[in-house]
């Protein structure tokens, strides 16, 4: 039977409206009117109302003693709601339920409901961090995770809550990557970053606006300069460019975004290009905006979002803004609202000789970080490949060969040996915080990788399909450190040529990797349908994959060697 069918119509879901709310409440309680001003009555216009807040110190109790309906399926744990969201949900009205809740000291992320979309929603699971005061054992900072399945839409929803004041970059960074490192690990899951079609992150991220000595001269914009901290200068700067409702000016001093540009946090996450109103903190308990002179005015408060490559295309934010009117915290509320597109449902293909081939070539890695191993200031190198969606490649994950003993340079030593521009570009960016004084470079050849072969249906399905690869540093004595991970979406790129069922490109990208900067490049080659002999020929000839494995094969080769298996962390 051919299961194989070019033809095969691809079915997909509903769609889904989310709005996303982040409110540093200041441990006071919200009035009646101050909820009006940024949720339309009864949800109007929504299925899904996703609400982070922080220092929340109101009461926690028990939704059956505020009678508020909840999904059936939340755990006990999952049932603590604030008392001021009680006022949420009598805004939403009768045809909202509480669907998941999950908290940590004062911080709580909430999703609300409505009752005829419960249908559509499986999969709800939530998981928290705690960082901030003794390494995370007081749990006065950290984050919260809910995910879960709309349609056959994945959708991850992280409110944070980071280190604060304007010196403290460096550790917002930090707390970015544990969030991400801890709610996988208990939720069970891979990163966040590669685990779902749309992954938002909410909160009071805390990052300032830190100006240099003159704010409004670009010709000072220079990070070797010394910059001002909370000063009244620097308040004066900040404050003079929001009468001037000069925003976007203010934004080029942000920190987020200075640590997504030297991939330092928040790699491949997008918000706003623009900001449409003033700077959500530190404003008097009072409506408008007027701002406390112990602070600069910064944009703490943030709703940032990630897409799989693929899912791209899929959403969109219809609205953008703050809600000066409150009045009861130190910190104004900002409201996202987005529309969101089904994705498609692939269902993986029968093993098949006709399934198609993908394979990687001319594979370079340039790592610039600190030491990975502190013993032997050596880094040897394998990667995983997994899809997104999940079980694309079977139920034994693919393995390159692990390399040994890439010994570490210094970074500028390493520089010299990057030839591409766009790589050299990225990892020779000058940091204003983080210190990361090494290097480490490798390749993998035909043999170390695996001929890759994806089970879809149809040609077609590959445009729907994300190669997730994940880089890894081998301990012999302990579990293996992660080095990164990117998704390359394995349709046939518009701008490049080939036919349906040949063609190759380029890929050159940063690597979203906790312990640096990092960048790939590579050729992706893929064959399908009557292409897939000569692919198959070509890659015989070649020796490709013979010194790939599984997951599987190592494991067993471990249990038989007493070797210490691979163990990811």
């Amino acid at each position: 039977m051919n299961c194989f069918s070019p033809s095969r119509e691809i079915s997909v879901g509903p769609g889904v409206r989310v709005l996303c709310a982040t409110w540093n409440v200041g441990g006071a309680k919200p009035t009646t009117a101050e909820h009006a001003g940024w949720l339309p009555a009864g949800g109007r216009g929504f299925e899904l109302v996703v609400i982070g807040s922080q220092e929340n110190a109101l009461t926690i109790v028990l939704p059956h003693l505020l009678q508020l309906p909840t999904a059936h399926a939340l755990s006990s744990e999952a049932q603590l709601v604030h008392e001021w969201e009680r006022m949420v949900f009598e805004r939403l009205g009768s045809e909202w339920v509480v669907l998941h809740t999950v908290g940590l000291l004062q911080m709580s992320l909430t999703v609300f409901a409505r009752k005829h979309a419960l249908g559509s929603i499986s999969g709800v699971q939530s998981s928290r961090s705690a960082t901030g005061l003794g390494h995370g054992t007081m749990g006065n900072k950290g984050g919260l995770l809910v995910a879960l399945k709309y349609g056959n839409s994945s959708l991850g929803f992280i409110s944070c809550h980071m280190a604060a004041h304007i010196e403290a970059r460096d550790n917002r960074n930090h707390d970015f990557w544990e969030v991400l490192r801890e709610t996988s690990r208990r939720a069970g899951s891979t990163t966040p970053l590669f685990s779902f079609d749309h992954l938002f992150m909410i909160g009071d991220l805390n990052y300032r606006i830190e100006l240099p000595r003159d704010p409004l001269s670009a010709a000072t914009v220079s990070d070797s300069q010394e910059k001002l901290r909370d000063t009244p200068e620097a308040y004066r700067a900040a404050t003079a460019l929001v009468r001037q409702k000069n925003f976007a000016q203010l934004l080029a001093y942000d920190q987020l975004r200075k640590s997504q540009q030297e991939g330092t946090a928040f790699v491949g996450f997008v918000e706003a290009a623009s900001f449409a109103f003033a700077p959500t903190f530190k404003v008097e308990r009072r409506a408008g905006t007027t701002y406390k002179k112990a602070r600069v005015p910064s944009y703490c408060d943030r709703v940032l979002w990630k897409s799989m490559p693929t899912a791209v295309g899929n959403i969109t934010q219809t609205y953008f803004n703050s809600v000066p009117a409150v009045s009861t915290s130190d910190h104004k509320p900002v409201v996202a609202h987005f529309s969101i597109q089904p994705t498609p449902v692939l269902h993986p293909a029968l093993n098949s000789p006709l399934l198609p081939v993908v394979r990687l070539s001319d594979v370079r890695v340039f790592l610039r970080g600190g030491g990975i191993d502190f013993l032997s200031e050596t880094c040897d190198p394998y990667a995983t490949f997994s899809t997104h969606p999940p079980g694309m490649l079977g139920e034994d994950t693919p393995l390159s060969a692990t390399l040994r003993s890439k010994r570490r340079v210094p970074w500028r030593r390493l520089l010299e040996d990057v030839t591409d521009e766009c790589a050299r570009e990225y990892l020779s960016a000058e940091l204003t915080t983080a210190r990361l004084p090494h290097g480490y470079q490798w390749a993998w050849s035909a043999r170390e990788l695996p001929v890759l072969r994806p089970r879809v249906q149809s040609a077609a399905d590959l445009r729907h399909v994300n190669l997730i690869v994940n880089l890894f540093d081998h301990d012999r004595f302990g579990k293996d450190d992660s080095l990164g991970t990117i998704a390359i979406p394995l349709g046939q790129p518009a701008a490049h040529g080939g036919t349906d069922d040949a063609y190759q490109f380029d890929v050159r990208m940063p690597v979203a990797w906790e312990g640096g900067m990092a960048f790939i490049t590579c050729v992706v080659s893929v064959a399908a349908g009557d292409a897939v002999p000569g692919a198959l020929l070509q890659a015989q000839r070649e020796g490709a994959g013979r010194a790939a494995s599984t997951m599987l094969a190592r494991q067993q080769r471990a249990s038989c060697t007493g070797a210490p298996a691979c163990s990811v962390q």
